[in-house]
């Protein structure tokens, strides 16, 4: 007990401090300013979006599979949108941010004076001055800073665990609840009107472009015809040197088309061989494990459902062989035309007249393709844009995320333990000093009293044990100022 005394007595100091301190920080940690979160859920349609086209066409007529790769491109692009300007302009100018904002009396003011000299002398220690930003400057950088979105998958989010997500949640800060709330909502409708601000300019941009083309390649043809024309009326063309002419041209056209049905169905013949190596490799069904944790009790939830990449590697694989069936007939037909006439039975006027032929049938093609590219940007123009769909509101938050009061308790006992420590280890004796003030007791364990008389007990006083009689030569000594009490 009584060692136990002795080490209260000597540390006290330590827990006291400890304890100070934490609650100095603690209390401290309601002067700083609060950070309110709340995340609101986008949809990604990975088969609609448009941004890799760059010509306002999505990618459903893109070759290959929506796989999770293309899922995460999509949602880091996203991801990159969100947090840009434009985005945080729409914010600022919607929910006025700029605007200044009413006093909440006293504590509110101390707070943000506060928060104001930290980022003031945080400027000053990294730049050498301190300056504020124009209130809507002000206001769009804290939204840039504080809004973000991630895709939820096996990194991000609350669905952990879900493969190849699609699904994209962001997240809006504010001051307070409500604040946080409506930053959330208004960044993913800024999103969405982003998205189809970009699809609307871009579709019509290409559809601009394509009617640019359009407009040329008329003028081509037109020019080519007319060189047919006069290269008739000067050379005096009969009717069976035009027949003749236009014989060699069906042929040329004949085994032009062979080739390149034969190059397209060996190209077909090897994607589909690569196909069904994928569909080898790849696992008819899918199996996740998430585990949900409610209070004291964990459930481990087992999902085992189909692979959607395998059904859309079969998907794929029948698509390409009815194309490989369609080439094959196309192919069969072909070998079936006769060959017609020969470039070596054509006189130099007839093979010129086939070469002006040719390149006006070109332009002809050309013509056809551009206009119809032209009516489906026209076309596609003309909907609405479903690259993103909100599929979730941002909720009111409960709790602030910061400051983090337990962190600053922390910190405030682990300061306050360090400084009872220090000021404990300045208050205890040093042993040396110890040592060097009870050996001058030691020595006057005896004093000579006697005056040299043999017959006083060699005029020896015992310091350790009591005084004699008072008749006796032994006399009390005060060991602490050194005098002897008669």
């Amino acid at each position: 007990m009584s060692d136990m005394n002795a080490l209260l007595k000597a540390y006290w100091r330590i827990p006291v401090i400890a304890v100070l301190g934490g609650l100095i920080a603690f209390g401290g940690s309601f002067v700083s300013a609060e950070k309110y979160t709340s995340t609101t859920r986008v949809l990604i349609r990975g088969r609609e979006a448009t941004f890799l086209t760059t010509t306002g066409v999505d990618l459903s007529d893109q070759p290959g599979v929506i796989d999770a790769s293309m899922a995460k491109s999509l949602a880091e692009t996203q991801s990159g949108i969100v947090t840009s300007r434009e985005v945080a302009t729409i914010v600022v100018d919607k929910l006025d941010l700029d605007m200044p904002k009413e006093s909440g009396g006293f504590f509110s003011s101390m707070v943000s004076g506060l928060g104001k000299a930290y980022k003031c002398t945080k400027s000053f220690v990294s730049h050498g001055f301190c300056k504020d930003p124009e209130p809507r400057e002000g206001a769009i950088q804290a939204v840039q800073e504080g809004v973000s979105a991630n895709q939820l998958g096996s990194t991000a989010g609350e669905a952990s665990g879900q493969p190849a997500g699609f699904v994209m949640e962001v997240v809006g800060t504010g001051e307070d609840p409500e604040e946080a709330r409506a930053v959330a909502n208004a960044t993913a409708d800024a999103l969405v009107s982003v998205s189809d601000q970009r699809f609307t300019e871009e579709s019509s941009r290409n559809a601009d472009n394509l009617a640019e083309q359009a407009q040329k390649a008329a003028t081509e043809v037109t020019a080519a015809n007319q060189a047919v024309t006069d290269f008739r009326l000067k050379n005096n063309m009969s009717a069976a040197e035009r027949q003749e002419v236009a014989e060699a041209s069906v042929a040329s056209d004949s085994k032009t088309d062979v080739k390149d049905v034969a190059v397209e169905l060996a190209g077909a013949r090897s994607e589909l061989a690569q196909l069904e190596q994928s569909i080898e490799a790849a696992s008819q069904r899918q199996t996740s494990s998430q585990v949900i944790e409610t209070g004291r009790s964990q459930n481990r939830i087992e999902d085992d459902s189909p692979n959607p990449v395998y059904n859309d590697l079969v998907a794929a694989r029948e698509q390409l062989k009815g194309r490989i069936a369609d080439l094959e007939a196309k192919s069969a037909k072909l070998a079936e035309l006769p060959t017609g006439a020969t470039d070596a039975q054509l006189s130099q006027d007839q093979t010129e007249l086939l070469a002006l032929q040719t390149a006006a049938a070109q332009a002809a093609d050309n013509q056809a393709e551009v206009e119809k590219e032209y009516r489906a940007a026209l076309l596609g123009g003309t909907r609405a844009s479903s690259e993103l769909t909100r599929v979730d509101t941002a909720s009111l938050p409960t709790y602030p995320d910061e400051p983090k009061r337990i962190l600053y308790l922390a910190l405030g006992l682990l300061f306050g333990a360090l400084a009872g420590g220090y000021l404990t280890w300045r208050r205890l004796p040093d042993p040396e000093m110890v040592g060097e003030a009870v050996a001058p007791f030691d020595e006057l364990a005896e004093i000579d009293m006697s005056g040299g008389d043999p017959s006083a007990d060699n005029g020896r006083v015992d310091l350790t044990s009591p005084p004699a009689a008072p008749n006796g030569n032994r006399h009390k000594v005060d060991a602490r100022s050194g005098g002897v009490d008669g």
